[in-house]
């Protein structure tokens, strides 16, 4: 097994915005600190579309994903970007599926080491682009804010120099200055997002060229955050390479059984699902490649997945559990929660697992089905989306959010991290996309309010600040207006009927359920924009 360290830099684009009628060309770091991600290479056996196999090695490197075959002859790359997702057929067998080539299915004892690898890898990229994201919107609000205190700055010195008679008399309390940008923790710029320096004016929303220029395509959805994430955090493995003092045994143990508790156990309990000797495994894979039986139905396909990954997950839980402890090395007599579950509960990952198991493989012909199914309504709202950002496009006031709620550049953050609702394949990714961006909004909101406290020289604290249902709602209707988000209907249906009903008993359900009120919201405006001009409004 070959590893090594690959350079990579990114170029830093300029892109445009305007303020208050002024163009303004604002330069973007899109990658100041290149991370290195060390080369992985995985010894497989690819089977071709003809179902021949062929020895290859699998090469991860820090952007892309190789295949190799006869020693260092790279017979296919693929950016991590291009990649739609990755799934497991069983506990052996993966299949990596791009959005612009053929799929490439691989057989390895540690496949589901290999998926884990590649995720963390794609997920860790999404990651720091919101990131970086997030930065350089801070940092455009804040030279807005500064050239707005010099121009009123001016404007003063231009009225005190033609009232004194060409002699510029500023009294020394009157004179306007800049303030200093706030910083919040290791140094970061103070919020993501930022308002101008009055609640009552609101610039401009980020030009589309900037959001070209930092989207990522990427399928895996990963938390946001303030600094630029490093490429492995404290709960996660280091990556698998060999070093000069470990043998090959201990190698292959390391990617056998993985090299954290938490990694282990999360193995184990994918290998419970996906092992195709087990009844479990074998179960699964009967109902996956029935699938075609329950297309005919598409009213009762989804209820009777959900159904049947209800049942698995209970056989598991009622005759996998000795099995499971065992692999953990824990005796009977262990009381309290396995090894491993500190950072996320047995019945999430199993719930995860059973998801990646049964969901995943055929999440294609699923939402193909879906919208099929669902496009009269996907149409229809696809037209009013269309309409209002022609008619209305970015105007928070439309939606009804206050003068001074409204953000600098229209909750751009927020906007990413729903994007990515269409980008997971998983229902408790899409999930996550949605708690993830009600959390950007309102981190945003205090942000912003932090900053107008500070400007205007008040006491402020970070997260002080109370965002209510009712001023909820209109900004997360603006955010997914503004989103890319096409199919919305067959994702709310996706959602709904494959999502653990445990799981929508709190903070999920509630936030699925304002999603599909502002979806409805949405749906409705064609009628309403129609009213108001006949009433001529």
């Amino acid at each position: 097994m070959s590893s090594g360290s690959i350079q990579s830099s990114t170029a830093a684009p300029a892109a445009s915005a305007s303020a208050n009628g002024v163009n303004r060309r604002e330069s973007l770091v899109l990658d100041p600190s290149p991370v290195e991600w060390p080369t992985v290479a995985f010894d497989v056996t690819k089977i071709n579309e003809r179902g021949r196999r062929q020895q290859r090695i699998l090469r991860l490197t820090s952007t892309h994903i190789q295949n190799i075959r006869d020693g260092d002859n790279i017979t296919s790359r693929h950016a991590f970007d291009d990649v739609f997702c990755v799934t497991l057929a069983d506990a052996e067998t993966l299949v990596i599926s791009y959005q612009n080539a053929h799929d490439y299915t691989y057989v390895s004892p540690i496949a589901l080491q290999i998926v884990a690898e590649i995720n963390e890898r794609i997920s860790h990229k999404r990651e720091k682009a919101k990131s970086l994201l997030a930065t350089n919107l801070n940092q455009m609000a804040l030279r807005f804010q500064e050239e707005s205190f010099q121009k009123d700055k001016d404007e003063k010195a231009a009225k005190s120099k033609q009232a004194a008679g060409g002699i510029s008399t500023i009294p020394e309390d009157e004179a306007v200055t800049a303030p200093v940008a706030e910083t919040l923790g290791d140094g970061a710029p103070n919020g993501s997002e930022a308002d101008s320096v009055s609640p009552l004016t609101v610039g401009p929303p980020l030009s589309t060229s900037v959001r070209g220029s930092l989207a990522s395509s990427s399928p895996i959805a990963s938390p946001a955050s303030s600094a630029s994430p490093s490429p492995r955090t404290s709960s996660s493995a280091p990556p698998l390479q060999r070093t000069g003092s470990m043998s090959r045994s201990a190698l292959k143990l390391q990617q056998l059984f993985g090299t954290t508790q938490s990694q282990r156990l999360q193995l184990a309990v994918e290998t419970l699902v996906l092992d195709a000797n087990s009844d479990a495994g074998r179960a699964r894979a009967r109902f996956v490649k029935n699938l075609s039986v329950l297309e005919r139905n598409p009213d009762t396909m989804l209820p009777v997945m959900r159904q049947f990954m209800d049942s698995l997950k209970t056989f598991i839980e009622n005759k996998k559990m000795a099995e499971l402890r065992k692999q953990m090395g824990v005796t009977d007599k262990h009381q309290g929660p396995l090894p491993g579950e500190e950072d996320m509960p047995l019945d999430a990952r199993l719930e995860r697992a059973v998801q990646a198991g049964v969901v995943q493989p055929a999440y294609a012909r699923i939402m193909a089905t879906l919208r099929r199914h669902c496009a009269p309504t996907d149409d229809a709202i696809a037209l009013a989306l269309a309409r209002l950002r022609s008619q209305i496009g970015p105007d928070q006031s439309y939606y009804g959010i206050p003068a001074g709620s409204r953000n600098l550049h229209a909750w751009q953050t927020a906007v990413e991290e729903l994007n990515d609702l269409e980008r997971a394949t998983l229902p408790v990714d899409k999930i996550k996309s949605l708690l993830r961006c009600a959390k950007a909004i309102y981190n945003t909101f205090n942000e912003d309010r932090t900053r107008q406290q500070r400007a205007s020289g008040k006491a402020a604290s970070a997260g002080q600040y109370f965002l209510s249902a009712d001023d909820f709602f209109p900004i997360f209707t603006f955010v997914v207006a503004q989103s890319s988000l096409r199919c919305l209907d067959s994702t709310r249906t996706f959602v709904w009927n494959l999502s653990d009903k445990a799981a929508l008993n709190g903070e999920a359900g509630y936030y699925l359920t304002v999603f599909e009120a502002a979806v409805e919201y949405i749906r409705a405006q064609p009628a309403l924009l129609d009213e108001k001009a006949k009433l001529g409004k």
